[in-house]
C-alpha cells in the first residue's frame, strides 16, 4: 500500500514539471525574445504580457468553478488532464515563433494572442491539478510530503528551462529556427506528463458531492471573506513578485551590467540546483516547525544574495557570481513553495466557513494570482527597461553597447526591486495566522460543526476565529 502511495506521489508531482518549467523559461527569457529576436520595443513587450494576461484574468476562477461541476467517467478534475495535453504542446510551441511577420503592430498581436492560447491551456490543467491535492492528501504532514515532491519535479524542469534553451538555440544559424526547435522541445516536455499525472491519481466521490453550488461571483465572494486566504493571497503576489522580477532581470543584468553573457547557462545551473537542493531542506524544515518557516529563514538569505550582486562589476571574480546565483537560488524557492504549501490548508479553512468544499474556485484564485504576479512583473519589467533607456538591437541576436546611465538603472532594478516585494512577502509570513496548532484547531472545529454541535472549548474558538476572522455562529454556512 505504502508503494501504491509512493508512486502516486510521484506520478502526481510529475504535473508541476509544466508549472515550474514554463513559468521559469517565460519569465527568464519570453520578454527577452521578445526585445532581442523579434525586436519589440520593452514597453510594447511588456505590453504583450499584461493584455495577453487581462485576456486570461477571468479563465482561472472560472476554470475552478466549472472543475467543481465537472461530471465525467474520469472525474470532476482528472478528464482534464486528458483534454489538455493537445492544447499545452500546440500554444507553447507556436509562443515562440513569429511566421516572419513583416510589421511591428502584427507581430506584437500575434504574441498578445499567442500568449494567451496559452494562458488558457495552462489553466485548463493546472487549476483542476492544484484542487486535486486536498482530496488525495488530507493531514498537514502529508501535504507536506507531497508539496516536496511536487517541488522537486517543479525544481528540475525549473533547472533544464534555465540552462537548455539558449544551447539548443545556439545550435542553429538561424535564431528565430533555433527557438522553435526549442519550443517543441520542450512543448512535448510540458504536455506529456499529464499523461502520467491522469494515470497516478484518483478522485474521492464524497469530495464531488460536496461542492457548493452558489455562482461563481458568489464564491469568489467567499473566498475573500476567508481571512487565512487574505494572508495567503498577499503573500503569494508578492513573493511572486519578487521572483518574476529577479528572473525576468537576470539575462538583462549578467549581459548589460556585468558583460558576461557566456555564463549565463552555468549561473542557471547553479540557482537551480540550489533550488532543488534547498527546497528539500524546507521541506524537513517546514515538517518539524511550520510551513511559512522557510520563508522567514530564505528571505534574508536571498537580501544578501542580491546585496552581493550589487556590488559584482566586469571584473570581479567568477567565484562572486556563482555565490550571488547560489545564496538567491537558496532563498527565492522559499517565496513559491511556501504558498503552494499551504493553500490545501487554507482551502480547509474555507469549508469550516461555508461548510462546502471549494478546491476549484480556490485553486482558481491561487493560479490567477500567480499568473497575474507573472504578468504585472513581466510587464513592469518592459516598462522599466524602456524607462532606463535600454535600446533594442537593430538585429536579432545582436547585443548592443548601453549607456552608462542604462546599466546603473538595470543594476538597481535586478538587486533592489525583487528584495522589496521579497520583504513584504517576508512580514505577511511572520502575521499568517494558520500554523500547525491552529491547524489541529480547525480540524477539530470542522468534525464538531459537521455533526451540528458547538464549539465548547474556549482555545479551539479562540484559534478559529483568529483564522477565519468569522464569529463562530456564522460558521459552516450558518
Amino acid at each position: 500500500m505504502e508503494e501504491r502511495r509512493g508512486i502516486s506521489k510521484s506520478l502526481y508531482a510529475t504535473g508541476d514539471i509544466l508549472g515550474g518549467g514554463a513559468f521559469m523559461m517565460i519569465s527568464l527569457l519570453f520578454l527577452n525574445f521578445l526585445t532581442n529576436v523579434e525586436l519589440l520595443s520593452p514597453a510594447m513587450a511588456g505590453a504583450v504580457l499584461l493584455i495577453g494576461k487581462l485576456v486570461d484574468a477571468v479563465s482561472d476562477p472560472l476554470m475552478g468553478f466549472i472543475s467543481d461541476r465537472t461530471k465525467s467517467r474520469f472525474g470532476r478534475r482528472r478528464i482534464y488532464f486528458l483534454l489538455g495535453v493537445l492544447p499545452v504542446f500546440v500554444s507553447f510551441t507556436l509562443l515562440w515563433y513569429g511566421f516572419s511577420i513583416s510589421t511591428q503592430t502584427g507581430v506584437f498581436w500575434y504574441y498578445v494572442c499567442m500568449y494567451s492560447l496559452f494562458c488558457l491551456a495552462f489553466t485548463m490543467v493546472m487549476v483542476p491539478y492544484n484542487a486535486l491535492l486536498p482530496e488525495i492528501a488530507e493531514t498537514y504532514d502529508k501535504r507536506t510530503s507531497f508539496m516536496g515532491a511536487r517541488m522537486a519535479f517543479s525544481l528540475l524542469s525549473s533547472m533544464l528551462a534555465g540552462v537548455l534553451p539558449l544551447i539548443i538555440v545556439g545550435r542553429f544559424d538561424n535564431v528565430k529556427t533555433g527557438y522553435l526547435i526549442m519550443a517543441a522541445i520542450f512543448g512535448m516536455l510540458y504536455s506529456i506528463p499529464w499523461l502520467l499525472v491522469f494515470r497516478g491519481t484518483r478522485e474521492d466521490p464524497e469530495y464531488a458531492s460536496d461542492f457548493d453550488q452558489q455562482s461563481l461571483f458568489k464564491q469568489m465572494a467567499f473566498v475573500f471573506k476567508n481571512r487565512t486566504f487574505r494572508y495567503y493571497i498577499a503573500m503569494f503576489l508578492s513573493g511572486m513578485a519578487a521572483v518574476d522580477l529577479l528572473v525576468a532581470l537576470f539575462i538583462y543584468y549578467l549581459t548589460v551590467c556585468i558583460g558576461r553573457p557566456g555564463q549565463f547557462s552555468l549561473l542557471m545551473a547553479i540557482l537551480m540546483i540550489m533550488q532543488l537542493a534547498g527546497s528539500q531542506i524546507w521541506v524537513q524544515i517546514a515538517k518539524k516547525t511550520s510551513k511559512t518557516t522557510p520563508m522567514k529563514i530564505g528571505v534574508p538569505i536571498w537580501a544578501l544574495g542580491l546585496a552581493i550582486g550589487f556590488i559584482i562589476t566586469p571584473q570581479s571574480p567568477l567565484a562572486l557570481l556563482y555565490v550571488m546565483a547560489a545564496l538567491c537560488g537558496l532563498g527565492a524557492v522559499t517565496c513559491n513553495q511556501v504558498p503552494w504549501s499551504v493553500l490545501p490548508d487554507v482551502v480547509d479553512v474555507g469549508e469550516l466557513i461555508t461548510g462546502k468544499r471549494q478546491e476549484g474556485i480556490y485553486s482558481g484564485m491561487a493560479t490567477f494570482v500567480r499568473k497575474t504576479a507573472n504578468a504585472l512583473m513581466l510587464g513592469m519589467s518592459g516598462f522599466l527597461l524602456q524607462a532606463v533607456g535600454y535600446q533594442v538591437p537593430v538585429e536579432a541576436g545582436v547585443i548592443l553597447q548601453q549607456t552608462a546611465a542604462t546599466v546603473s538603472g538595470i543594476r538597481m532594478l535586478y538587486c533592489f526591486m525583487p528584495i522589496m516585494f521579497a520583504a513584504i512577502a517576508l512580514l505577511l509570513a511572520y502575521l499568517y495566522p494558520l500554523a500547525r496548532k491552529r491547524f489541529e484547531s480547525m480540524r477539530a472545529a470542522r468534525d464538531v460543526l459537521k455533526e451540528g454541535r458547538s464549539i465548547d472549548d474556549p482555545a479551539i474558538r479562540t484559534d478559529i476565529e483568529a483564522i477565519t476572522g468569522v464569529p463562530e455562529e456564522q460558521l459552516w454556512g450558518r
